[in-house]
């Protein structure tokens, strides 16, 4: 947990926030809320340390923390799932412990939970939607499917306070950039499966590399043949 403190990364539409919040009197209730944040994110890195997945950076944002790992993108869903689940699970029992220590303390809570399901990059919905796509189709499509739905959700956000805008426009920023870096990230995806040795139970024949799934070995048939997923990857990656 040390190492992380220096990892701490607050941005700068944060202190705007805190800006406006000391402007608008309610700097108490937003102090409420970075602390009910912190204390989920906690819950998020707790899962990732047992799994021990590396962590690049903790972003405090004007709405959550987000954790960026330095990991691959093939990892099982399951400790996805775990991680991801463990963020509300601390802010529940941190919810049961002070519930009654402010008036505003549970509108919070609710809030950030409500918000927090929302299916809009990068936020906890997002990813558990996402999780549940990538168990019945392909990767690539899970990809561009959430990204669509962040951009729709997005849109059903918008409201007129100042600190709304300032959020929907950091979300927006990242949504923008994830649709632009889809073929990277698919790319990426693939040369996973081609550099390690990764391993899965579950096979799938398949017959375009778009297919692809994340908790799958392929086989690919063409003109009724049999291929393997290492051979293709080979095809693709050996000589570049």
């Amino acid at each position: 947990m040390k190492n992380i403190l220096t990892k701490i990364y607050i941005h700068p539409f944060t202190y705007i926030v805190l800006l406006i919040s000391l402007v608008t009197g309610l700097f108490k209730e937003l102090i409420t809320f970075l602390f009910i944040i912190i204390i989920h994110e906690i819950g998020h890195i707790s899962a990732s340390i047992l799994f021990k997945w590396k962590i690049d950076k903790v972003s405090i944002m004007p709405f959550g923390c987000i954790t960026i790992f330095s990991e691959l993108i093939n990892k099982p869903l399951i400790e996805e799932f775990i991680i991801l689940i463990s963020g509300p699970l601390f802010q529940f029992i941190n919810y049961l412990i002070f519930k009654d220590i402010t008036p505003y303390f549970n509108y919070y809570n609710y809030g950030l939970f409500i918000f927090n399901i929302l299916p809009i990059y990068p936020l906890d919905g997002y990813k558990l939607y996402s999780i549940i796509l990538n168990k019945i189709i392909p990767f690539k499509y899970t990809l561009k499917i959430m990204l669509i739905v962040s951009m729709l959700s997005l849109i059903l956000f918008i409201r007129k306070d100042l600190i709304y805008i300032v959020i929907l426009l950091l979300l927006l920023n990242g949504i923008i950039k994830e649709i632009k870096n889809i073929n990277y990230i698919y790319n990426k995806f693939l040369y996973e499966r081609y550099r390690y040795n990764l391993y899965f139970k579950k096979r799938k024949i398949i017959r375009n590399i778009n297919n692809m799934y994340k908790d799958k070995i392929h086989i690919f048939k063409t003109n009724d043949r049999y291929i393997s997923e290492r051979e293709i990857l080979e095809k693709r990656f050996k000589y570049h």
